[in-house]
């Protein structure tokens, strides 16, 4: 049963005309007779008595009509709600990125998002890289921080890189390391190495790898831990150095002290936002993208 023939039923129910039904849905009379005589055949009844004269309602027509106009009232209702709610979804943002301090490092930037978009609803998502990445494929996450992009992922989505941010050593505090502020990368050809599960933060890996090659060393690599606070643990246990993001500093580190590297760019961690490219709302993943871009990433880190 169609929508178009309950409207065509009631306009001539209500008319008791079939030019006038006609006239009020714009439609033609040879429409409308078809549309009536269709839906009758699908009841298996008679809706109408048609004469020259005038048109009045058979008995299951005068019932048929209550029903009509119930059934088209919550067609309307659930299409107006079916509209909200795609409407609401395209407002939403899932945001993705890996801890609150990512959050709070671009808050300036979403603010101003939020701002430029007052109907926007922003939902924030948290995971490893390789979570989120998932999420971006399941539709789950519009919009994500990672680390290295490569080719694969520039394929299958828009991304923008944000920023490249030096590595801070996280050292134990007890090695004779840790008496120095600054250290080369080469010096530590002998150190053993915290390093990265590539299998939750595809890419970082290879940051310590490349960069020791190009100061002439391969490290040892002792550890591969899953996320910020194992890399302090295994350094505050004395199993090794670790690499990471400045922004560490502020999580708990009893046992780990923190060192510069002589030469920022020896190990630097890339930024980037990742988003899906056949979103509804593309155009404003854009700008969020823009506006992260803008963020003065390398003043915050120094905080």
């Amino acid at each position: 049963m169609e929508l178009h023939g309950l409207r065509s039923f009631i306009a001539v129910a209500e008319t008791l005309s079939f030019p006038q039904a006609a006239q009020r849905l714009r439609i033609t009379s040879p429409v409308l007779q078809r549309r009536l005589s269709g839906l009758e055949e699908h009841l298996g009844c008679s809706l109408l008595r048609r004469s020259a004269a005038r048109v009045t309602l058979t008995a299951a027509g005068q019932v048929f009509l209550t029903r009509a106009r119930e059934l088209l009232l919550a067609a309307e209702l659930a299409a107006g709600e079916v509209k909200a709610a795609a409407q609401a979804a395209a407002d939403r943002v899932h945001f993705g990125h890996h801890g609150a301090l990512w959050a709070g490092l671009y808050a300036p930037a979403i603010r101003r998002f939020l701002k430029r978009f007052p109907g926007a609803e922003l939902q924030s998502v948290e995971g490893t890289p390789s979570e989120l990445i998932r999420g971006l494929r399941r539709g789950e996450i519009d919009i994500a921080l990672l680390g290295p992009v490569d080719i694969a992922l520039q394929i299958e989505f828009a991304s923008r890189a944000l920023a490249a941010v030096p590595a801070v050593l996280a050292l134990p505090a007890k090695s004779a390391l840790a008496r120095k502020p600054r250290h080369r990368l080469a010096d530590l050809a002998e150190a053993t190495w915290i390093g990265w599960d590539e299998r939750h933060f595809p890419g970082r890996k290879r940051l310590l790898l490349d960069a020791a090659a190009r100061a002439g060393f391969t490290p040892k690599l002792r550890a591969e831990a899953n996320g910020a606070a194992a890399v302090l643990a295994h350094v505050a246990a004395g199993e090794g150095i670790g690499y990471m993001l400045p922004f560490s500093r502020r999580l708990p580190h009893s046992g780990v002290v923190f060192a510069e590297l002589e030469s920022p760019a020896a190990i630097q961690f890339e930024v980037n936002a990742v988003w899906r490219n056949d979103a509804e709302s593309v155009r404003r993943l854009e700008t969020l993208a823009e506006l992260l871009a803008a963020t003065p990433l390398a003043k915050a880190r120094a905080r």
